[in-house]
């Protein structure tokens, strides 16, 4: 078994995921906050079954909560990735993928989650 460099922003599509894999992504969506639906939709392309996420998830914090609005402000001064929930919800609404969970695990720092969960499905 070899390891291969894989760049997230630009996906190389000569690197293949077998059909019917499961990908597990953990912080590292967070740190392509611009060129992150290049990443899913290569997973897309390379029909994987199963997608599961573990990142902050800005969409998912409580504005009107003072604790959730410092992780706001966090997450925004450390350029996090914004907008992969509701990139997700469009997918889903376009009938590509079902998205079965998507939940906050309240694990992290007082300054940030990083860990919220959303797990989708490729729909044939």
């Amino acid at each position: 078994v070899a390891g291969t460099m894989f760049d997230m922003s630009h996906p190389s599509y000569n690197f293949k995921i077998a059909p019917l894999s499961c990908v597990l992504t953990c912080g590292s969506i967070e740190q392509i906050p611009r060129d992150f639906q290049n990443f899913i939709n290569y997973l897309l392309d390379m029909r994987v079954e199963l997608c599961c996420h573990i990142e902050p998830c800005f969409e998912l914090y409580d504005e009107n909560n003072l604790t959730d609005m410092t992780a706001i402000l966090f997450h925004d001064e450390r350029g996090y990735v914004k907008g992969l929930l509701p990139y997700l919800e469009h997918l889903e609404r376009d009938g590509k993928i079902k998205i079965i969970c998507k939940r906050r695990t309240f694990i992290g720092a007082q300054q940030m989650e990083g860990y919220s969960v959303i797990v989708w499905t490729y729909l044939k």
